[in-house]
């Protein structure tokens, strides 16, 4: 969850250079995209299941 991606940031932060770090960065920003696009496509969940999944997302 969210906690995954805290982590996450925190570890680019402190052992990867700049030019590193915007590619994960971007590269998470791009996957998180992704899963909310797959989200809004899905058709198995209600409008509220798809809102609140992309809370968690967030």
């Amino acid at each position: 969850g969210n906690m995954g991606f805290a982590v996450a940031k925190l570890y680019i932060k402190k052992y990867f250079d700049e030019n590193a770090r915007n590619q994960s960065l971007e590269m998470i920003r791009n996957i998180r995209n992704a899963f909310i696009d797959m989200l809004e496509d899905s058709t198995w969940m209600d409008d509220v299941s798809k809102d609140k999944a992309k809370e968690k997302v967030n």
